[in-house]
């Protein structure tokens, strides 16, 4: 009688042991996988939907002084292809890295990571270059 207690002790044990395993399985989020998340259509459909969503003059609408700024966006794309947890790695200003995660957040679904066959939460790294260039100088005439 003891040892079936014990028994019955043991496999309830075991269960929730591994009931907790595969909810940290599911939660993971990879850095690295097989085969990285994907923006349905490739690189240039996702160049295309950046370019087409993202304002490029937000830098100089925010008083940007003429330069090269290179603002990096952090995000996961869920095992369902929904992207979450949009946040800059940079904080360069004039409102540039706002403008990126609002398009990023607005972004449809991706196909997802795999790892091991199956479908994964994993991260997705965006570098993105706003360009203020420097105003071109008014000539005026010389009247001689």
């Amino acid at each position: 009688m003891i040892q079936k207690f014990i028994t019955a002790i043991l496999i309830c044990f075991s269960a929730s042991i591994f009931n907790a395993q595969a909810q940290e399985t599911e939660d993971i989020v990879f850095t690295v996988a097989e085969k990285d998340p994907e923006f349905p259509g490739g690189l240039e459909a996702w160049a295309k939907f950046l370019g087409e969503n993202i304002d490029g003059q937000t830098a100089v609408n925010n008083g940007a002084p003429a330069g090269s700024y290179t603002v990096i966006i952090k995000f996961i794309v869920d095992k369902d292809g929904t992207v979450r947890d949009v946040v800059a790695e940079t904080k360069l200003g004039y409102r540039m890295e706002a403008e990126v995660i609002k398009v990023i957040s607005k972004s449809p679904k991706w196909i997802p990571a795999v790892q091991n066959g199956k479908q994964v939460n994993a991260y997705r790294r965006q570098p993105l270059t706003f360009v203020v260039e420097k105003e071109k100088g008014k000539r005026g005439r010389r009247n001689n």
